[in-house]
């Protein structure tokens, strides 16, 4: 945070030289986020810390493979944007614009009395909303994330409709 407000600081001159986007990792440190940066935070850390990267790594994909904070997940950022074709910063920015940034504004869900059942499956509604902007590459790219998070998909979970 500091290196991005004060970029003129002796960090933000060493993140920058390093490339770390600072914009990236502020809006969402995440998984992928910590993989991309590797070669430059393992440069910043002593070598006696090193493995604190590993033990980032594990934990942020244990994050997303949690099912109490799996539908949070950003899909950009999360282990599963790997296997995919990734999304540009330009469509990111966009699904940001639309307020569809984790896996459960975008997926299928149900109701059935007062709980909401997730399916992994693109939603009608978010379709709909890309074919009307007329942004249709953002699909495919969507439907590859959720199909490379199947067999991570939490079945035994359900939400009360105040918690979403």
């Amino acid at each position: 945070m500091y290196a991005y407000r004060f970029p003129q600081s002796n960090i933000g001159i060493v993140l920058t030289n390093l490339k770390v986007n600072m914009k990236t990792i502020l809006s969402c440190f995440s998984y992928k986020s910590v993989i991309d940066n590797q070669k430059a935070i393992r440069e910043i850390y002593p070598l006696q810390a090193r493995n604190n990267i590993e033990k980032m790594c594990s934990f942020f994909y244990d994050l997303e493979h949690n099912s109490d904070f799996f539908f949070q997940s950003p899909i950009s950022q999360s282990c599963w944007s790997n296997s995919a074709n990734p999304l540009t910063q330009t469509e990111i920015s966009i699904l940001k614009r639309l307020n569809k940034l984790t896996f459960a504004s975008i997926l299928q869900s149900r109701n059935l009395g007062k709980n909401v059942f997730f399916i992994p499956e693109l939603s009608d509604n978010v379709r709909q909303l890309l074919i009307e902007q007329n942004l249709l590459s953002i699909i495919p790219k969507l439907e590859s994330i959720i199909n490379a998070t199947k067999n991570s998909f939490p079945r035994d979970k359900n939400f009360k409709h105040k918690k979403l």
